[in-house]
């Protein structure tokens, strides 16, 4: 989104510092001049956080997932995916599961002659190849996002894996050459135990969890075995952040919440994400929360999640959030 910028004298600026910090808050741009020529720049923090990140100049690969089903992992890749790429950042979607959940919110099957209905747009194809150079298709645009699709050929993933369990790796070494290319690779993933999962999850170097019933804290001794055999293709992968989800003012989201907090030596909890029907609104619309209603509590929630990933993921701007 293009961001206003407004250009202030020295004099101005500090007689109008309160208001012009406001201006930045809600998006403005602000150059500081002395005798006509700019001396500083006042931008807003998601700006900051893009040229940090950029310093780094490898992607943050980031898998959302737990074993258990309707947790909020498609819901928390969606609606991170595109608040990251409000804020500048350069993002790509992979999607991971054959259910298609996170392809199906992001409108690319509302079209039933759409091309993300295709197996060569994928990532099936990673897991055919076993000599040469790894490499994904040509993603296709949502927007300002950059996504591979699912759809029911990504079932035959599990098969071609697990006929040479050597190919989990493959998906890690696809995104390996394409680091440069974006700032953040999010991941959505299918639940349940299967070859498909432990490769998308060794794609990854940062593991999001969200929880958002008992039954996400039940599974989670199968999610240390998913990480354990991740490690053996990419030693870098870990549980960086948990995501109370769908939280509510209820006796199981506090249980919920009791039981989160055993995992903190783990990974450290981020501030818990309301249940909300603006989040079905915004899906029905094909966006994130953030952009479709920007001052809505929930789309407050995910502004908070996604600091906390940028603190989790090790983000140089994240470091120094107020």
């Amino acid at each position: 989104m293009p961001v206003s910028k407004i250009v202030l004298p020295v004099g101005t600026f500090r007689a109008q510092l309160a208001e012009t910090l406001q201006k930045v808050e809600q998006g403005q741009r602000v150059v500081i001049e002395r005798h006509g020529a700019p001396i500083a720049a006042l931008v807003p923090i998601g700006d900051f956080y893009v040229l940090s990140v950029r310093e780094e100049s490898m992607a943050k690969r980031i898998i959302f997932t737990n074993i258990s089903g309707g947790e909020g992992k498609s819901f928390c890749t969606f609606n991170a995916a595109f608040a990251l790429a409000d804020m500048g950042f350069r993002v790509a979607v992979i999607d991971g599961d054959p259910q298609a959940s996170l392809t199906k919110r992001l409108g690319l099957h509302d079209d039933p002659n759409s091309p993300a209905f295709k197996a060569d747009h994928t990532i099936l194809q990673v897991f055919e190849q076993d000599e040469g150079e790894i490499a994904l298709p040509a993603p296709l645009k949502v927007g300002n996002l950059d996504v591979w699709p699912a759809n029911r050929h990504l079932l035959e993933a599990d098969s071609k894996i697990s006929a040479d369990l050597s190919r989990i790796g493959n998906l890690h070494d696809a995104l390996l050459a394409l680091e440069a290319q974006y700032d953040f690779i999010l991941m959505d993933s299918k639940p349940g135990v299967s070859p498909l999962l432990s490769a998308v999850t060794a794609a990854a170097e940062h593991i999001i969890v969200p929880v958002s019933a008992n039954k996400g804290m039940e599974n989670l001794d199968e999610l240390a075995r998913l990480v354990r055999t991740a490690r053996k293709f990419n030693s870098k992968v870990g549980i960086r952040l948990f995501v109370p989800n769908r939280m509510r003012t209820t006796n199981l989201s506090r249980r919920v919440m009791e039981s989160l907090t055993q995992y903190s030596q783990i990974a450290p909890l981020s501030p818990s994400v309301r249940e909300s029907t603006v989040g079905g609104e915004a899906e029905d619309a094909r966006m994130g929360v953030t952009r479709f209603a920007p001052k809505s509590p929930l789309a407050g929630d995910i502004r908070s999640l996604v600091d906390a990933l940028l603190q989790a993921t090790g983000s140089k701007a994240a470091e120094v959030t107020p």
